[in-house]
């Protein structure tokens, strides 16, 4: 037994199971041996993941049950855009006063879907304070010299003002009936126009004579916007964190699914005895879920 001991040949068997990456971190740097650990590590527990039925399952059913969850909520945001549209409270302030300018405020009155307020002796800032005690979410104003601009061969300036709070689709679709009906109303212009015959004025004049302007009061904030940029301008800057939130989630809850794997099939302590820190094997197992979470976001995109 002393001979076989001095021979070494149990040592000499020990060295030739050790992997060969952690023999050779012996006589590195202690920070090289971690990183390359670190990578030996984000590989296998790659590799394993893709080999788990159970995480690859998760997910699967994760981005499923999120899709789901978002078509449901596309749902009710469409029937509430289309209940919003089915009744528009819209006021007018005419501070034109012409034949012209009347008889659009008279066809907003009688247009369908749209509930029209007319206002009048105030200044702007008083009708979009009047708009918002009365609960109205569009007003129109058709500014002084509409009529003699459009009868002259100018284009008509109509301001559509749009008042927003939260910023959904159900509000901006206010604005959008409103402005199908004064687009009804420009088309009816330009035919009086064209039958009437206009000598001299600008042909792009004749179809196009009225220049809207859309304004948005979003939280007491005047935006020279439409409310459905404003909406797609506020969405695109919404899509970015909830990704991210999903890819962390996803990450995190595989992350800690590949923990319990490891600890139930007792090779968290074989793990533990390698030449590299603890952080090191957690940080392995994030990167790990974290590349098979974007893989899977990216398939459901």
């Amino acid at each position: 037994m002393a001979a076989y001991c001095a021979r070494g040949h149990p040592r000499n068997s020990k060295r030739r199971t050790e992997p060969r990456t952690w023999r050779r971190c012996s006589s590195r740097p202690r920070e090289e041996c971690e990183l390359k650990g670190l990578a030996v590590l984000v590989k296998k527990e790659v590799k394993e993941l893709l080999r788990d039925p159970k995480i690859l399952l998760g997910t699967i059913l994760m981005p499923l049950i999120l899709m789901v969850a978002m078509g449901g909520m596309v749902r009710i945001s469409t029937t509430a855009m289309m209940e919003a549209s089915a009744n528009v409270s819209v006021a007018v302030l005419d501070m034109d006063n012409q034949p012209l300018s009347q008889t659009l405020v008279e066809f907003l009155q009688q247009a369908q879907n749209l509930n029209t307020t007319v206002l009048t002796g105030c200044t702007v800032d008083g009708a979009l304070e009047k708009a918002e005690e009365l609960g109205v979410r569009v007003l129109v104003v058709v500014p002084e010299g509409f009529t003699h601009n459009i009868t002259s061969g100018q284009r008509g300036t109509v301001y559509v003002y749009s008042i927003m709070e939260r910023g959904t689709m159900a509000e901006a679709m206010g604005f959008s009936t409103v402005e199908g009906a004064i687009n009804v109303f420009e088309e009816i212009v330009k035919a009086q126009m064209i039958s009437t015959g206009m000598p001299g004025v600008d042909p792009e004049v004749v179809l196009n004579p009225i220049d809207e302007k859309p304004m948005t009061l979003f939280r007491g904030e005047l935006v020279e916007q439409s409310p459905d940029q404003l909406v797609q301008l506020i969405m695109s800057q919404s899509m970015l964190p909830l990704i991210l939130m999903i890819v962390v989630g996803t990450a995190m809850s595989m992350a800690a699914t590949s923990m319990a794997v490891e600890k139930e099939a007792k090779t968290l302590e074989t793990l533990l005895t390698l030449p590299v820190s603890r952080m090191t094997i957690l940080l392995s197992k994030l990167i790990g879920s974290t590349i098979i979470a974007v893989i899977g976001s990216v398939s459901f995109m």
